[in-house]
């Protein structure tokens, strides 16, 4: 329990130091004292008699090895340009890290954010600590991230499913850094166009974790990546003597409570998919109890001779500080109003070819282990048959339907019609219920779906968006939980070769399936290698600091370096810049200095605020201010809205033809370098 204490400890500090910090600002001694607290809290709680084994440090070690591996990764392609969203999640950024309590629009100055601050508040922790400047947290979090997600599923192989290091490690790698099948085929065609593997299901993204750390977005989705695996492994730690009543209590109020206002904070699209796994981990508490019925003919939910001491009445105080505190850092969050709608014409479902493109491998591993297990060989061949003819169909619920009813069978057969000896363990039985509602999550999409305002031909996107990028982990997880238990050989531990040896020559069978994992690695892999070595990787950086990522804009648009540069050494104050397309370099001035902008992408801004009158009304008057002929009536119109610095850029004169000809004698130039100038509405700027 060492590495999920410490690491618990880490992610909790941002939330009790929220409930602990003055109304205006979070301090260095605050995130102390929040940080060993919670450490003393979980010492005293999870004390144990018997010494912590060594093999309890491995993960850490796991999980800086691997912090410092992605990390150099990231630094291949630092730079901030226009591509998916990584403006708008370094404006975020540098925001929450400027005002980590209340949380303000930094794309509408003036407004509340009304966005997930979690993990930009982790980012604001990181800049207290090592005061390290917007950049270098933006890429130490995406690091951490994808670090930590790679090491919960190394400690949940190597701890709850008995794998070895090597093994967890090797499966580890596959969830990380393997691409859906799609990507497979682009690696061996060389293809480079690495937008592909991540929208192959019609009207809808369906991105994986090593597309989504190709891309470099620092969006929640991609944050929050490893917050649910490790939620997991809590909750399969406390489950492990859920028998006591005082861990019953903690286990409901933590998993019910306490974890999805967590969720919330950092993703709210997660929170049902957090009860998702929540019932497939019921599922499995109600089979262990089914079976122990069957066997002794009687049910014991908690031993009578447990009592709830103080340990536990302290862990339950903890979980409602955090509680109140995660519900007080959710209170900028307004829900969306989208309804809840059944997927109907013109909307279409998924059909199997798009499946197979996207987790066409785990699927495949799942049906065939499925099949395999089937006691006749009669029987084997009509499944198989009858699998094949469902896929043929063309939509792939019917098939879904049908391979979450088998997981529920072998659930059930496993556990309440097993004949044998040995029943099995709730942590068996946990995986055979987290691999049903994984496959249940997939079905989700298929039937109901949050009626998006993105338009019509994609309504369904979001939903498939976020439930497909956290079922990734659980299916594929789900799916080498299966191999291994029915290959000991894909443990790759001594005993699973030496079990093997007993009835066929080792090496022989030996050969027969580590040459294909050997192959799948390199297959799964290869879109991660080819586009991180060929494809994103950026050459001839010559902006200092190189990672500070402002090389690519500054080719683009000489002078931006430098610009960026200048303003950030200026006094806070809202900067106006031309208005543009979304997921394009607009306000990137203003973003990249840490400055909030007058206004953003307004689309972005408008989905968030639902504030159209005033998010016209700035497009109104940036068209205004930059066409009027008045220096006079451009400096009234900056003061009157607040406005500090404007910039007149290649962006501004691209869009106002005449712009740079304009009387700018009453604002002050602060700057001048290539195709921009900044000036001032105040003289004493």
């Amino acid at each position: 329990m060492v590495f999920e204490t410490l690491v618990a400890a880490i992610l909790l500090t941002p939330a009790l130091a929220f409930l602990l910090a003055d109304y205006h600002n979070i301090s260095f001694q605050t995130y102390l004292i929040s940080f060993f607290s919670l450490c003393a809290v979980f010492i005293v709680v999870s004390a144990r008699k018997e010494r912590a084994s060594v093999k309890e440090l491995y993960p850490l070690g796991v999980l800086l090895a691997a912090f410092y591996f992605f990390l150099s990764y990231i630094l291949r392609w630092p730079d901030f340009i226009a591509i998916g969203e990584r403006l708008r999640d370094f404006a975020i950024l540098s925001s929450v890290i400027h005002s980590p309590v209340r949380l303000e629009e930094p794309w509408m100055a003036g407004y509340p954010l009304n966005y997930y601050g979690y993990w930009y508040r982790v980012g604001h922790m990181l800049h207290t600590a090592f005061d390290w400047p917007t950049w270098q947290v933006y890429h130490s979090l995406q690091a951490f991230t994808y670090a930590l997600y790679f090491t919960c599923s190394f400690r949940i192989f190597s701890k709850y499913l008995s794998f070895s290091y090597f093994s967890s490690i090797f499966f580890s790698l596959l969830i990380t850094l393997g691409s859906n099948l799609s990507g497979v085929l682009n690696y061996l065609n060389r293809d480079h166009n690495w937008w592909g593997p991540s929208r192959v299901i019609n009207g809808a993204i369906n991105e994986f974790p090593a597309w989504s750390f190709l891309l470099g977005d620092l969006h929640p989705h991609y944050l929050n990546l490893p917050l649910l695996p490790f939620l997991t492994l809590l909750l399969l730690s406390i489950a492990a003597s859920v028998s006591k009543p005082s861990r019953g209590v903690i286990f409901t109020v933590a998993a019910a409570v306490t974890a999805p206002l967590w969720i919330y904070n950092a993703n709210t699209w997660e929170v049902p998919v957090w009860f998702a796994l929540l019932s497939g981990l019921a599922f499995s508490y109600l089979l262990l109890k089914a079976t122990e019925y069957r066997r002794s003919g009687s049910i014991t939910i908690f031993p009578k001779q447990e009592s709830f001491d103080l340990r536990s009445a302290l862990a339950l105080l903890l979980l409602g500080i955090l509680t109140a505190a995660f519900y007080g850092s959710s209170r900028n969050i307004i829900p969306p109003d989208y309804p809840v709608d059944f997927v109907h014409a013109p909307i279409p479902r998924t059909t199997v070819h798009e499946m197979a493109l996207h987790f066409g491998i785990p699927l495949l591993v799942i049906t065939m282990t499925f099949v395999i297990r089937l006691e006749t060989r009669a029987l084997r061949l009509f499944s198989a048959l009858g699998l094949a003819a469902l896929l043929i169909s063309g939509q792939v619920l019917p098939f879904l339907v049908i391979l979450l009813g088998a997981a529920i069978y072998r659930a059930v057969h496993a556990s309440v019609l097993s004949s044998g000896r040995d029943p099995a363990s709730f942590a068996q039985l946990a995986f055979e219920g987290i691999g049903a509602a994984a496959i249940g999550l997939l079905i989700v999409p298929e039937i109901v779906f949050l009626n998006d305002p993105y338009g019509a031909e994609i309504e369904r996107m979001n939903t498939i968006f976020k439930i497909y990028s956290a079922a990734w982990f659980w299916l594929h997880l789900y799916a080498f939980y299966l191999l291994g238990s029915m290959y000991p050989i894909f443990k790759f531990s001594k005993t699973s070769f030496e079990q093997l040896s007993t009835y066929r020559g080792a090496l022989r069978f030996s050969a027969i399936y580590v040459a294909p994992i050997i192959i799948s690695f390199g297959l799964m892999t290869g879109f991660f290698r080819f586009t991180a070595t060929e494809l994103r990787s950026m050459k001839d950086l010559n902006i200092q600091p190189i990672n500070r990522g402002l090389s690519e804009i500054n080719k683009q648009f000489p002078g931006a370096a430098s610009s960026i540069k200048a303003l950030d050494t200026l006094p806070r104050g809202i900067v106006l810049e031309a208005q543009g397309k979304p997921y394009d370099y607009t306000t990137h001035i203003a973003t990249l200095s840490g400055m909030p902008a007058y206004l953003g992408w307004a689309n972005h801004v408008n989905l968030l605020l639902s504030n159209d009158p005033e998010i016209r009304r700035r497009e109104e008057v940036t068209e205004q201010f930059y066409k009027q002929q008045s220096c006079q009536e451009r400096l009234s119109q900056a003061l009157k809205e607040r406005i500090r610095y404007v910039i007149l850029g290649p962006l501004e004169k691209q869009r106002y033809q005449g712009v740079e000809l304009l009387d700018w004698s009453c604002f002050r130039l602060l700057f001048e370098e290539g195709s921009y100038k900044i000036f001032a509405s105040s003289p004493s700027t």
